[in-house]
């Protein structure tokens, strides 16, 4: 649908809006949804949860903010992260890593020298691996890894003995959170296409809140147009002769909505675990592509149990 769509052609007159439906009240579906309303479309977004954010959370139950999810904005050069953040007056600081620790299998602490230059060759090959990638992909063959591509550069090293490439070749799982897939499975030839956005990492100080509280505005402007607690088991299309295809969305406690579209920023994890069925379903190519696409799970772990102890 387009803004024609919103326009009746005989009398120029407004029509009723098209409904869109947007599933999940994430970055992505708050986004989603605010686009739609200012083109004109009529939205409810539906969230699972109590609160909006997905994986943005902040608390306050030790008396200042905290973030539990996303902490981070990754690149400070044409991301637009960085304008809503300072829209919202946040604050930051630059990430330079420089406290990076290295341990040994065995557990022991590798020195600062060594731990800094293992890290540093990680990040070189992965900055070479996609500028390679991006050059010859039309040469590279599709069954070779980025792993196999690591191991050349390790096997390249001149006056490296075992341990130091063992060393570096243990440290590559950590590339894995940036891939989100382990490397031995990463297509090589198609690397180029998770290079980062460039810049700094900054640190949110000021946390991720006051920037959702933004995301979340228009959204929450709108009478009616957000409903927490609303967990989506099932998503139906069928065709009609008026209306063409309507689609029907039903929650976990029966509830039903019908919209002219739904757009639907589900959780990859839940995808995967076809937590909302869909009928008819979805094409297989999509579902191959879910099956197939890799996420991370970062953990953060307090320096001090008593945290658990209030959440």
């Amino acid at each position: 649908m387009t803004n024609a769509d919103i326009i009746s052609e005989n009398d120029g007159e407004p029509t009723k809006k098209p409904k869109v439906l947007v599933i999940g009240a994430g970055t992505c579906g708050l986004r989603a949804a605010e686009v739609l309303i200012q083109a004109g479309y009529e939205v409810k977004v539906l969230e699972a949860r109590d609160r909006v954010g997905g994986r943005i959370a902040t608390t306050t139950k030790l008396g200042l903010p905290l973030d539990l999810g996303a902490n981070w904005i990754h690149g400070n050069v044409g991301n637009p992260i960085i304008a809503i953040a300072e829209k919202a007056n946040s604050s930051y600081s630059v990430d330079e890593l420089d406290d990076t620790v290295v341990f040994a299998p065995d557990g022991s602490l590798l020195s600062k020298r060594l731990g800094d230059d293992v890290v540093t060759k990680m990040w070189d090959y992965f900055d070479e691996g996609i500028t390679y990638s991006a050059q010859n992909m039309a040469t590279i063959q599709p069954n070779i890894s980025f792993m196999e591509y690591y191991k050349s550069k390790i096997a390249s090293e001149e006056g490296w003995d075992e341990e130091r490439q063992a060393y570096q070749l243990q440290v590559a799982d950590l590339l894995g959170s940036i891939v989100a897939t382990e490397i031995n499975k990463q297509d090589f030839r198609n690397l180029h296409m998770e290079e980062p956005i460039p810049g700094e990492n900054l640190f949110l100080s000021s946390t991720y809140g006051p920037v959702m509280d933004l995301m979340a505005q228009t959204v929450l402007k709108e009478d009616g147009c957000l409903e927490l607690n609303k967990p989506v088991e099932r998503i139906e299309t069928v065709q009609t002769v008026d209306r063409g295809p309507v689609h029907s969305v039903y929650t976990k406690e029966g509830e039903v909505y019908t919209a002219d579209a739904v757009l639907c920023s589900i959780p990859l994890g839940s995808l995967k675990q076809d937590r909302v069925k869909f009928n008819p379903p979805i094409p297989e190519k999509i579902r191959q592509s879910i099956k197939h696409l890799g996420y991370g799970s970062l953990e953060k772990v307090p320096p001090n149990l008593y945290l658990y102890t209030i959440g």
